[in-house]
């Protein structure tokens, strides 16, 4: 019998396991000012657990002890800035390692992967009032480009440069 959807993956047949580390840091630096800093990084492993045919396609063979694709090995999120009663200044630099885009183990083939990425993002927020805040934003600054996946339709990029104007109502 044929199916176009896939098998589903036996519970216990992927173990993922990580360590995620976070700081957050304001320093008053006078009356008027803070500085503020917050770190987040996240190590992550994958194994699939047991062979199997899988009926998604992307993934097809998977042999024990291969690795879940799309799955960075590192993340890291760096975000600082400086802010008063009135606005705030931040930018946030994001990185991640590349990814296998089949499942595998060893060394991320070439052929198939997504490549590391690094963005800096920028943010400038004006309060209104308590409950209010407009935002400027300057996402991926420095328009970094890299290929973020093959599949399913073929090479897609990361999001080039975009600017945001936002309105935030906070409860």
């Amino acid at each position: 019998m044929y199916s176009n959807s896939p098998m589903p993956i036996k519970v216990g047949a992927v173990e993922i396991e990580g360590l995620e580390f976070s700081t957050t840091v304001e320093v008053p630096v006078s009356k008027t000012y803070t500085l503020f800093s917050e770190l987040v990084y996240t190590y992550t492993q994958s194994e699939f657990k047991e062979t199997f045919l899988s009926g998604f396609s992307q993934w097809g063979t998977v042999i024990a002890g291969d690795e879940l694709p799309y799955l960075p090995e590192h993340t890291v999120q760096l975000q600082a800035g400086v802010s008063n009663e009135r606005w705030r200044f931040w930018g946030t630099a994001k990185s991640r390692s590349e990814m296998r885009e089949l499942p595998g183990a060893g060394s991320i083939s070439q052929d198939l992967h997504s490549d590391s990425l690094t963005t800096l993002d920028l943010t400038a927020g004006l309060f209104v009032n308590e409950h209010w805040e407009g935002q400027l934003i300057v996402q991926n600054v420095g328009d970094e480009a890299s290929i973020v996946s093959h599949r399913p339709f073929g090479a897609r990029p990361n999001r080039s440069r975009a600017i945001i104007g936002r309105v935030k109502y906070s409860l």
